[in-house]
């Protein structure tokens, strides 16, 4: 069998926003160096998630955290 990896791509998906939900949850506050548009971004994104005991969690379409 061919090794089916040898012509695949690698690409990076940046999940970095996932840390400012987290931090936005455990604090509150939004980073003071954010422009308006980031901010109501960052809210908008942050509203399916949830944390508890310090883990992230996303609330599925099916009302059950994930």
């Amino acid at each position: 069998m061919p090794n089916q990896t040898a012509n695949a791509s690698l690409f990076y998906i940046g999940l970095e926003w996932l840390n400012d939900v987290k931090e936005f949850l455990k604090i509150g506050q939004l980073e003071g160096t954010l422009s308006m548009q980031q901010k109501q971004r960052l809210v908008k994104r942050a509203k399916p998630f949830t944390l508890k005991n310090g883990e992230l969690y996303r609330m599925g379409q099916d009302n059950r955290l994930r």
